[in-house]
């Protein structure tokens, strides 16, 4: 069985971790009320961008929400 990879946290009022599986290219974010979304085919260029982004959820609004394949962990 495939783990998640190793979320890192963050100061959001919205994201409270995140992290990237460079395995299968595909960035996990975890919102402030648990539920992880698994964004596939996510380039890890972006990836290091959100990483250092000031607002991680002015950026995934941006560049991440329903731009990439997307499926809730369970």
């Amino acid at each position: 069985m495939k783990t998640k990879p190793t979320m890192d946290a963050c100061q959001s009022s919205n994201i409270e971790a995140h992290g990237y599986d460079e395995e299968e290219g595909a960035c996990h974010v975890q919102f402030k009320g648990g539920a992880i979304y698994i964004h596939d085919n996510f380039p890890a260029a972006l990836y290091e961008e959100f990483k250092s982004a000031e607002s991680k959820g002015k950026f995934y609004h941006a560049r991440i929400k329903n731009q990439f394949p997307t499926r809730k962990a369970d």
